[in-house]
């Protein structure tokens, strides 16, 4: 392949995005000769390629015509899955030998003895580790990502970009300093020239005017078009931070795009797809757009969200009002106060901050400061334990002030009705209703308390020394006695937090080195989580613990078990209401991704990939998860997929069975035990077929099928004559091919396949599966008479039809494992379309799996992805096979539809719902998805050609002038602008 570029920027957009479109433009622009558009040709992603079904594909060709390859080096770089796979792939193809790094974030450091970076390192991709034989040199752009502009009119910026073009032009930096000062003299005095000659051409250029205007209008017309292309590629790079922004350029670009064109929202689509749990956005204003909410809290009465926000000055507190949209209230916060957020009472309270230390009530807008630094605090009981400055302590109700009960001096512990207090040689247990005295221990004297924690049922209390010694409290009789006293794991280093089984038997541990559960009573270890250290929180019930940090566990308190881990970063976390009693609790979680989780299955219900994330709320039902990080916007979450289903249209209600033509929209249903009445729009022809065990409608209106006994019999659907089938189309299971030209037939006892063709009833193929196989499970047929063959065990056979026409499949069969991870698998439902295989997998016998969806073209690589439900009925490629229609459900559940794109793995648009029973049929047209159940309802969905209602229904607000205007570096601002939205 002959070269076609200087040099690929290989970047992480979520860190990078600003510099490498600085770098790229100075690049193109710095040294450019007069007559040429760019002084190099620089390949970026996200301004060079189309909206393509073949992403890896694209990106390899542009690495083979690249010269060189420059490596925006950073923390978030050195994690992502691209950069590794373009640095790893360009190593391979070309070598090391034109790798440029430029250092953006995090540190590089060259161990030379190592011929290697260090281990602290942070900046350095683990495709590149190892593989430089020589200290490399790098370019140290760090301080650009703080800096206001990054264009050739800044000096440094001007010679960074010097110094990084002079290996791909082979000059020096100040010879191509030199160049741009003499390209920029050169251009002037042709200019010069320019205007003396423009008087003659003037005159020729009347002359011409007439035969101008309609080349200048089409040219126009194309520039627009590119131009809302581009800016659908623009809006899908854009982060998560700005998700609104990304939603309405989106939309913008396809109002830029002619009308006609069917594909000019599919970047809309795709955004819709990508958050298809987003429920609405609520912004903090153009003053917020650097915001970055450090905590969040749902108030208990869920008509607001606090969010305690840093980014601006001085911390503040923003309260969105959930029940209408608008920019949120701003109340300053004093300094001290801790980042966290929790709601109080049954109104709209919230607590701010977290003993010990001080605390503040939100509440009407106000802010109060309890009096005093807080020792302990209780917001399920409303009460908290204030110590004043001479040391004397009392208990509080927080929302009315009320003075409970003076305490004395010691460290405290307080939970639901209880108070703990711990005094030098005793410890108290006291009623937090009136401060009164239950129960009394002693403690030896001196005893350092580094962490206490009631159990849920307020029955333990457990106290962990600063010397790791863990001691165990429970009431008997008016005694409060010290029942058990076990040592801490060593592997758990310096215990800093602690939760309680709920029954007070089990304890978590979290120290300094990992985290541990432990029998209170036998000091046995029950679970042991090493590096385990970070955030901690326990369900209202005290039956699971989390851990979030560097990767999510959650124990169950009660066996001591580890329920799950999932390796990924998690910096937030928060749980719904109880897990007891049956509960159906959540926990969600912010990192690289915003999940929740249910702790009874292990099930995981993703709903974005890539957030902003960096505090999360959750209802106690589990009905609404707020989100916020950086950026200006609060996202509103669901945990059960959005649907839409304005664009639905039933075609037939429930009644007997039917089957369905999804393109020229005829139903067939059966009105008596030997007759099927096929209706459309033309009227209805009803067919004789003799008794049958089920029917098929074949795609595009030209035949029905039915079987009787195995034996499969082919009718003409417009008249409702007979056709000759021959005798071999016998089997079991049926299929019929997306053109509606071919019928398969499966004997499972035989494991034979019979493919006939649907106009002549004649045999096309005949084969059998190899001696051993499994019986299928889901079977499909392609247009050209190829099989696809499903198992329980995960594996799709495929057999492909002769080329020579002949009554025999291919000489050998493909066999593809579906499988993923290995894990044990059922392949329940299968597609062909075009040579391409799509397969639905529900798991089996694994805790918390969740359905798959398996693509790939025959012969070619499978491309995997996982939907939010446990099985999948039934799948339909669409289109050229560029979609794949999904039926998802949970095990008693309504079928859910929802499109993918095959190559990408995108989700496109909305979901759709309606159907009620086992799907029979599924199909589309790339424009729109037909779908049939059990019980005989039809639906028919139309897929949305512009998204503007559903995008400005979740945005809530119209794009700002100045969000156009600075677009794609300034390029729509010859466009007449017109808000997307209207305000509100």
């Amino acid at each position: 392949m002959s070269t076609t570029r200087d040099a690929f920027i290989s970047y992480s957009q979520r860190a990078d995005l600003r510099i490498a479109q600085a770098l790229e433009r100075g690049l193109q622009r710095l040294a450019r000769p007069w007559n040429r558009l760019r002084a190099m040709s620089i390949f970026r992603d996200a301004s060079d390629l189309s909206l393509s079904s073949h992403l890896w594909p694209s990106i390899q060709s542009q690495l083979d015509g690249s010269r060189f390859l420059i490596v925006l080096a950073c923390p978030e770089s050195a994690a992502s899955v691209w950069v590794n796979r373009e640095i790893e792939y360009f190593c391979e193809t070309k070598g090391t030998e034109s790798i440029i790094l430029v250092l953006t974030g995090g540190e590089l450091v060259w161990d030379e003895d190592r011929k290697n970076f260090t281990t602290t390192s942070t900046a350095v991709p683990p495709a590149l580790a190892g593989r430089l034989a020589d200290q490399p040199l790098w370019l140290d752009l760090r301080w650009a990502r703080d800096a206001p502009d990054l264009s050739l009119r800044l000096s440094q910026f001007r010679y960074s970009v010097a110094q990084l073009a002079s290996p791909i032009r082979n000059l020096s930096p100040e010879d191509i300093e030199s160049e741009d000062v003499r390209q920029h003299r050169r251009a002037l005095r042709l200019a010069r020239g320019a205007v003396a000659a423009l008087f003659v051409l003037g005159v020729v250029a009347s002359i011409a005017a007439v035969v101008a205007v309609g080349n200048a209008h089409r040219a126009a017309r194309r520039a627009r078009e590119a131009t809302g292309g581009q800016l659908g590629l623009d809006a899908l790079d854009l982060p998560p931070s700005e998700i609104g922004r990304a939603l309405l350029l989106s939309v913008a670009a396809g109002q830029l795009a002619p009308q006609s064109d069917q594909a000019a929202f599919r970047a809309s689509r795709v955004l819709i797809g990508r958050y298809s749990k987003l429920t609405a956005l609520h912004d903090a204003g153009a003053a917020y757009e650097k915001l970055s909410v450090q905590a969040l809290a749902l108030t208990n009465d869920g008509t607001a969200v606090v969010g305690l926000a840093t980014g601006g000055g001085m911390p503040e507190l923003l309260r969105w009002d959930l029940r209408q949209r608008g920019e949120p209230t701003a109340t300053p916060l004093p300094s001290g106060l801790g980042a966290r957020l929790a709601p109080i009472g049954p109104g709209d309270a919230v607590v701010v901050g977290e003993p010990p230390g001080p605390v503040s009530l939100f509440a009407g807008g106000q802010l109060t400061a309890l009096p005093g630094a807080v020792s302990s605090l209780d917001v399920a009981g409303g009460r908290a334990v204030v110590r004043a400055e001479n040391g004397t302590q009392r208990l509080v109700d927080v929302l009315s002030g009320r003075v409970i009960a003076e305490l004395d001096q010691g460290t405290v512990e307080l939970a639901g009705d209880r108070v703990a207090l711990v005094t030098d040689g005793a410890v108290h247990l006291l009623d937090s209703a009136t401060g009164a005295e239950l129960a009394a221990g002693v403690v030896e004297r001196g005893l350092e308390i580094g962490a206490m924690e009631f159990s849920a049922d307020q029955g333990a209390l457990v106290v962990v020394t600063t010397t790791g010694r863990v001691l165990r409290f429970e009431l008997v009789g008016t005694s409060f006695v010290n029942t058990s006293a076990v040592e801490a794991p060593a592997a758990v280093g310096s215990v800093r937090d602690l939760l309680v089984s709920a029954d007070g038997t089990h304890t978590l541990l979290v120290g300094s080195s990992g985290s541990a559960v432990v029998d209170l009573a036998s000091g046995d270890l029950l679970g042991l989580g090493s590096g385990e250290t970070g955030t901690v929180a326990a369900d209202p019930s005290g039956r699971y613990g989390a851990v979030a940090g560097k990767h999510l566990v959650v124990w169950d308190l009660q066996s001591g078990d580890r329920v799950f881990a999932a390796a990924e970063l998690a910096n937030a976390l928060a749980w719904s209401g109880p897990c007891d009693d049956g509960g159906r609790c959540r926990l969600v979680t912010a990192g690289a991704t915003l999940d929740a989780w249910d702790p009874a299955t292990g099930r995981r219900t993703r709903m974005a990939d890539q957030t902003n994330a960096e505090a999360v709320a959750i209802s106690t039902d589990a009905s609404v998860v707020v989100s916020a990080g950086w950026g200006s916007a609060l996202a509103q979450w669901s945990l059960t997929p959005t649907v839409d289903d304005s664009g639905r249209e039933q075609l037939a209600g429930p009644g007997s069975a039917a089957s369905v033509d999804p393109y020229t929209l005829k139903i067939a249903r059966a009105t008596s035990a030997t007759t099927i009445e096929i209706t459309s729009d033309g009227g209805a022809v009803s067919v004789d077929t003799g008794a049958f065990d089920r029917f098929v409608l074949l795609p595009n209106g030209g035949r029905l099928a039915t079987t009787s006994a195995g034996r499969v019999r082919l009718f003409d659907a417009a008249d409702g004559s007979t056709i000759v089938t021959d005798p071999a189309c016998v089997g079991d299971l049926l299929a019929v091919s997306s053109s509606g030209d071919k019928v398969v037939a499966f004997r499972s006892d035989q494991l034979i396949a019979a493919v006939c063709d649907a106009e002549s009833g004649s045999l096309v193929a005949q084969g059998r599966l190899p001696a051993g196989s499994l019986p299928p499970s889901a079977i499909a047929v392609d247009d050209d008479g190829s099989v696809a063959i499903g198992d329980g065990a995960g594996f799709v056979t495929v057999l492909a039809h002769a080329a020579d026409g002949g009554r025999s499949f291919a000489p050998r069969a493909s066999r593809i494992d579906a499988r993923s991870g290995k894990e044990s698998a059922e392949v329940r439902s299968l597609s062909m379309l075009h040579g391409v295989v799509a397969a639905g997998l529900r798991a089996r016998a694994v805790r918390g799996a969740q359905a798959s969806v398996l693509v790939w073209p025959i012969g070619g690589t499978p491309v995997q992805f996982v939907i939010d439900f446990l099985d999948i009925p039934a799948v339909a490629l669409v289109g050229d096979a560029d979609a794949v229609v999904v039926a998802g459900r949970d095990a008693l559940g309504a079928p859910i539809l929802q499109t993918w794109e095959t190559a990408t793995r995108r989700r496109l648009g909305r979901a759709f719902s309606g159907l009620t029973g086992d799907v029979v049929a599924l199909g589309g047209d790339g424009t729109s998805v037909v779908g049939a159940d059990a019980s005989g309802a039809v639906y028919r969905w139309r897929q949305g050609v512009t998204a503007t209602d559903e995008i400005c229904k979740i945005v809530g607000r119209p794009l700002r002038r100045d969000e156009w205007d600075d677009a794609l570096g300034g390029a729509l601002r010859r466009y007449a602008f017109s808000p997307v939205c209207s305000a509100g």
